[in-house]
């Protein structure tokens, strides 16, 4: 268990040293060297906790959840679960356009690698960035796969009958896609109108939700 506790608490101090450096200096001036450095430990200790500096990154990234937690605990969330999802989806995206590099790290960079479960991961060595969220969207907000996340959301339209089971894969593959695309154009593209790419993406979400809604 105090070993546990250490190795936590280590790993910690390289995460949050990573995340100093890319608040101060830009990501582009992470190197492993720096990161130890400013930890207080060697190089080669940081790889005992991080397969590569990609993989530390990674975790880095996950800092950057902190503005959409921060709306999702003092937003009201409508009571209607379709209302819901598309309010979830706004938060969301307003604050992965803002911070478009590292919702792409998080989401989209590594999604073939075996660093699947780095933001559950993440919330365990931080759980306390937690507190205050509803248990409701708890299990959304620790599921690393963007698809998952979504799903985890569409559950209760599917229990409200707003939306069948069997269509929820395909609202999934379309909007992961979508949203693929458009984190890529934010990340790269300079000067962009960030309310423009957020009403953009809810237009998308909005058509392929209603085009798959069940008449009540």
């Amino acid at each position: 268990m105090k070993r546990e506790i250490k190795k936590n608490r280590i790993k910690k101090y390289f995460i949050d040293a990573c995340h100093q450096i890319i608040s101060e200096e830009g990501s582009s001036a992470v190197t492993i060297r720096k990161v130890a450095d400013l930890a207080g430990y060697n190089s080669a200790t940081l790889y005992n906790y991080f397969e590569n500096l990609d993989h530390l990154m990674l975790y880095a990234s996950c800092k950057y959840l902190k503005g959409y937690l921060v709306k999702l605990k003092t937003v009201e969330l409508p009571q209607e679960s379709y209302e819901r999802y598309f309010m979830v989806w706004r938060l969301f995206s307003e604050e992965a356009f803002i911070n478009a590099e590292f919702y792409y790290t998080m989401f989209f960079k590594f999604y073939y690698s075996n660093f699947n479960d780095t933001i559950s991961d993440y919330f365990e060595l931080y759980p306390e960035e937690l507190e205050g969220l509803s248990e409701t969207l708890v299990p959304m907000m620790v599921e690393s796969q963007l698809w998952k996340r979504d799903y985890e959301n569409l559950k209760a339209c599917v229990t409200d009958g707003y939306i069948n089971e069997a269509d929820v894969r395909a609202i999934n593959d379309m909007l992961f896609l979508i949203f693929q695309s458009m984190i890529i154009q934010a990340s790269e593209q300079e000067g962009l109108v960030i309310a423009d790419h957020v009403e953009k993406i809810m237009d998308y979400v909005t058509r392929i939700f209603n085009a798959h809604r069940v008449d009540k």
